[in-house]
């Protein structure tokens, strides 16, 4: 299996919205209506534990959409 880049909503949101009194907040409202699914649940960390074939994760460095901080 190949898993390209597989991201945590939540502090991609946090980094986007940072400056922002209840950003987080209105984000994870908005992505609740419209896919019926809490923030935390689209993250693919709870469901790691149970890959059992050999995965190959791709990741860059260095994104250029998320800034010169990003590794």
């Amino acid at each position: 299996m190949v898993a390209v880049q597989p991201v945590s909503l939540r502090p991609m949101i946090e980094v986007a919205t940072s400056g922002i009194p209840g950003g987080v907040e209105m984000v994870a409202q908005e992505i609740k209506k419209l896919t019926s699914f809490d923030l935390d649940e689209l993250s693919p960390l709870g469901y790691a534990k149970d890959v059992t074939v050999p995965t190959l994760v791709a990741q860059v460095r260095h994104d250029s959409a998320a800034g010169s901080s990003a590794t």
